[in-house]
């Protein structure tokens, strides 16, 4: 993340190990690990102001979960 960081809200790990960072004022995080040791993350950064399928609707992200579905569930203030 950025030195831009206001306030993680939530870490947490998906069942394929990978991981989403929820932050309260700059969207959502997805570090997706891959390599073996040392491993290697590819970041993606969800946003309201990104293009595509990286748009969310708010940049204030309270809470994440993954769910049992595979998908990941997240909150956002609208």
């Amino acid at each position: 993340m950025s030195s831009e960081s206001r306030s993680v809200s939530q870490i947490v790990a998906d069942r394929e190990h990978n991981i989403w960072v929820s932050a309260l004022g700059i969207g959502l995080y997805h570090y997706r690990i891959t390599g073996n040791p040392p491993p290697q993350s590819t970041p993606t950064h969800f946003t309201e102001s990104s293009a595509g399928k990286h748009k969310i609707s708010h940049d204030v992200v309270s809470c994440v979960r993954p769910g049992g579905n595979g998908k990941i569930w997240f909150g956002t203030v609208s």
